[in-house]
């Protein structure tokens, strides 16, 4: 599948995919949990993750960015941009150098 990369800027331009793109509740849980552990590298560090998501016409794109907050829906990025948690479909944690920390 070719992943389009988009700037965070662009992201609220972006329409989203209106199902969750995960089918289990292990792949929602591991969701869960690495946009926990990124929202607290954010918050603490300014680490920024890669995260990949599907728009609305089932490309997927990729953006990085620092993730400030999570509500139960969304996921808040700098300036009150939002994605909804249920279009993402991975989180890389990575460092500002571009090395995985998993």
């Amino acid at each position: 599948m070719v992943t389009q990369i988009i700037t965070k800027e662009t992201v609220p331009s972006i329409q989203f995919w209106n199902e969750d793109v995960l089918h289990t509740e292990n792949e929602k849980q591991e969701r869960s949990y690495k946009l926990d552990k990124a929202m607290k590298l954010g918050n603490v560090y300014k680490q920024q993750v890669c995260i990949h998501f599907k728009g609305i016409d089932g490309m997927v794109l990729k953006t990085i960015a620092t993730i400030w907050a999570l509500t139960e829906t969304c996921l808040i990025l700098k300036s009150h941009t939002m994605i909804p948690i249920k279009s993402i479909l991975d989180i890389d944690l990575v460092a500002s150098f571009g090395a995985d920390l998993d």
